[in-house]
C-alpha cells in the first residue's frame, strides 16, 4: 500500500500530458494538460500548433474506412515533428496512412512507426498506458522533469521519446526508461539543444 500511495501524488500531476490521439477501431482518445505553458519548451505558439497538426490528422485519417477498421496508430506532433506508432496488417495501408497523414500543412517531418500485425487487443493497450505513467512518474521522482518535458508515447511496449532536451537530459532518461520493466525498446526522437530553456 505504502508503495502504491508514493505513485499517487506525481502520477496525479503528470497525467495531465499534452495532446495525444489514438486512432483504433474508430476510437479516439485524446488529454489536454493544463501544465503546458509553466513547463513546455516550444516556441510560443507552437504547442497550439502542434495540437492542430495532431487533430487534423487523425481526423482526415477518420475519413478513410479501411485505416479506421484496420489500423490502430498513435499520432502526436511535438515542435511541428509527427510520430506516427501504432499497428497496421498490410505494408499498403502502413503507406496509405503516412500518405494521408503528410497533406496536413505545417509539418516539418513524420516518424512513422508501424508494426506489420493486427492491432494489439485492449488488455496490451492497458498495459501501455500503466507503464507510460510509471515512466513518467519515474522520470519526475529521478530527474524532475513533467510529462511536458518531453513527451512519451507508449506503443505495445515501445517507448517514444520526444522533446527538446540537452544531450545530458537526453542520455539520463533513456538510461532511466531502459531500467524500466515492460520496456521492450526505446526510441530517441529528441531534438537536441545547446542548454536546458
Amino acid at each position: 500500500m505504502m508503495r502504491r500511495l508514493l505513485f499517487l501524488v506525481p502520477l496525479l500531476f503528470l497525467n495531465q500530458g499534452c495532446t495525444t490521439m489514438i486512432l483504433a477501431g474508430s476510437a479516439i482518445s485524446t488529454g489536454v494538460s493544463a501544465l503546458n505553458v509553466m513547463t513546455d519548451r516550444r516556441a510560443t505558439g507552437i504547442s497550439q500548433e502542434d495540437e492542430r497538426i495532431t487533430k487534423q490528422i487523425v481526423e482526415t485519417l477518420k475519413k478513410d474506412k479501411e485505416i479506421t477498421e484496420k489500423v490502430r496508430v498513435q499520432v502526436y506532433s511535438y515542435n511541428k515533428i509527427v510520430l506516427l506508432a501504432g499497428e497496421a496488417p498490410t505494408q499498403e495501408l502502413i503507406d496509405k496512412t503516412n500518405s494521408i497523414a503528410s497533406t496536413i500543412s505545417g509539418i516539418r517531418k513524420i516518424h512513422s512507426y508501424f508494426e506489420l500485425m493486427p492491432a494489439i487487443p485492449k488488455q496490451d493497450q492497458e498495459v501501455d498506458s500503466h507503464l507510460r505513467m510509471l515512466l513518467n512518474s519515474a522520470l519526475f521522482m529521478s530527474h524532475g522533469y513533467s510529462a511536458m518535458h518531453p513527451h512519451l508515447t507508449v506503443e505495445n511496449g515501445i517507448v517514444y521519446i520526444m522533446g527538446l532536451l540537452t544531450r545530458d537530459e537526453g542520455e539520463k532518461m533513456i538510461e532511466t526508461i531502459r531500467q524500466l520493466q515492460g520496456v521492450r525498446r526505446v526510441v530517441p526522437l529528441i531534438e537536441y539543444v545547446k542548454e536546458a530553456a
